[in-house]
């Protein structure tokens, strides 16, 4: 391949008279040009087919040196695609969210200056994302220019948060029902004694032996509940609804809290309806949080109290 050039050379009268010219191969400057332009499409088709996003910025400083800003030079399909945002070439981050927060700013603007590269995880709050980021930066360091070549990693983040909270749910509800547990031991290892003292007593030993049949009951509900290994991670109990008279379940709930009110000196006085309450409701519950109210008070009110 040649390039050609001639100028002509003509008489007085202006006829061409002969022809004066040069000639030079441009095969070299060519193939050259070509592998350049084959260079720049293999590039263009990477940059636009890999499933990461990635654009590369222009970081600006302030006159601390400090990132302050950057503008969007390039970007991909995929960066479109992953943070929702198009048409950003040209365009300043702050000019496309001033919200934004000023830490990103200054690691960018870091990494231009230093030349250091970084890898963090990035949360886009607007977005309801979060981003594995790697950048680094390109070209001379007067240009300051970054390349940013992340992924979106909200369902892992969502999956490991999920996890924490699953655990977080496991720990406090196994927490709980460790103390509820010790609840109806109490009045049952209570009735034992009662038993030892007076077991030839039928109608003692019938009472004590009705209560200990309530307890165990509460206890074998707790004991599901911690079988239930879904539920706990949901942090979550069922309650077993039916129709139930109020005043039992006070009694069952005084029944626990008797052996911390007895151990206290405390009397205890209570006031019923004279026609039985019912509710629909889960009556182990019930008897749960009345127990616990009446623990409570046990606990914190002074020896020889009086509780209504």
């Amino acid at each position: 391949m040649t390039h050609s050039r001639a100028i002509p050379i003509k008489d007085a009268s202006g006829r061409v008279v002969e022809w004066f010219g040069t000639a030079s191969d441009a095969t070299q400057r060519r193939l050259a040009e070509e592998a350049v332009a084959a260079s720049e499409a293999r590039y263009l088709t990477l940059f636009e087919s890999i499933d990461e996003g990635y654009c590369i910025i222009r970081a600006i400083l302030d006159d601390a040196g400090q990132g302050y800003d950057y503008v969007f030079e390039e970007v991909n399909r995929s960066f479109e695609r992953q943070t929702g945002l198009s048409g950003v070439e040209d365009r300043s981050r702050r000019s496309l969210a001033p919200e934004r927060e000023a830490h990103r700013y200054e690691v960018y603007g870091r990494i231009a200056v230093t030349g250091e590269s970084q890898q963090f995880e990035q949360p886009a709050a607007a977005l309801h994302r979060w981003y594995d980021v790697y950048a680094f930066r390109i070209g001379e360091p007067r240009d300051r220019r970054v390349a940013v070549w992340f992924h979106d990693m909200s369902d892992r983040k969502r999956a490991e948060m999920a996890l924490t909270e699953a655990d977080r749910w496991k720990d406090e509800f196994l927490a709980t029902l460790a103390d509820v547990l010790r609840n109806p031991l109490a009045p049952i290892r209570t009735g034992l004694d009662v038993l030892k003292l007076n077991g030839e007593d039928p109608t003692t030993t019938s009472n004590v032996v009705q209560m200990i049949e309530r307890q165990v009951t509460h206890m074998v509900h707790l004991v599901d509940d911690l079988l239930e290994v879904s539920r706990i991670s949901r942090g979550t109990i069922v309650l077993r609804k039916q129709r139930v008279d109020l005043g039992a379940v006070l009694h069952s709930a005084v029944e626990i809290s008797r052996p911390l009110i007895d151990a206290g000196h405390h009397r205890l006085s209570l006031e019923l309806p004279g026609q039985a309450l019912f509710v629909n409701g889960d009556p182990v519950r019930l008897a749960q949080v009345i127990a616990n109210l009446l623990n409570h008070a046990a606990k914190y009110t002074a020896p020889g109290g009086y509780m209504n």
